[in-house]
């Protein structure tokens, strides 16, 4: 007869605690093993070029204070792949812009925030490695946050084994914004000499 397997009152409380520290450790191997895939979407300043779609630049992390991180691209930091991928592009009067849906190879603190801005294409919104008078601009216009959303985790089921597929839709917020850009396109305008 196995220890949870019994009738007294202590025991399902002792083997669910059991079951939790198999699915923990389960967990916690897969993510060491880089076994997860997590899918993130990012709304970035400008028209993303669809040749990249790469980006593998080192990270360094800095902390200034307590409270003040930052990440850097420099050679002598820990290695960081993104994959980048547009789904859809916008041109308003505050600008060109890209939803772009990131997948992260390598979980770096900022990876998808640094990676978009040293590739010139800056998250929307982003305070600190972003483009502060866009910025600014898309406040006026209803984004008050960084346009960031982790929208899909692949997984195993740590129990049962079979594939687990977790999606989050995009926040009320972010998807307002979205669609107000799709709503009111704005034609470019000619350069003047």
């Amino acid at each position: 007869m196995s220890w949870c397997t019994g009738s007294t009152a202590k025991l399902p409380a002792y083997c669910w605690s059991q079951k939790k520290r198999s699915v923990l450790r389960a967990l916690q191997e897969q993510l060491r093993a880089r076994a997860w895939k997590k899918y993130y979407h990012a709304l970035v300043l400008g028209d993303w070029p669809g040749n990249l779609q790469k980006v593998d630049l080192p990270l360094l992390k800095t902390q200034a204070s307590e409270k003040e991180k930052r990440v850097f691209v420099d050679s002598r930091g820990d290695a960081a792949v993104s994959l980048f991928t547009v789904q859809e592009r916008f041109t308003s009067a505050t600008g060109v812009f890209s939803l772009v849906r990131v997948q992260i190879l390598t979980g770096r603190t900022h990876q998808i925030r640094v990676h978009a801005s040293a590739s010139k294409h800056p998250i929307a919104g982003d305070d600190r490695y972003g483009h502060f008078e866009t910025n600014k601009m898309l406040q006026s216009q209803g984004l008050k946050r960084m346009f960031l959303h982790a929208s899909t985790l692949k997984l195993v089921h740590p129990a049962s084994g079979e594939p687990l597929l977790l999606e989050a839709p995009l926040a009320p917020d972010l998807e307002q914004f979205k669609q107000r850009l799709r709503a009111h396109p704005h034609q470019k305008q000619p350069d003047r000499k």
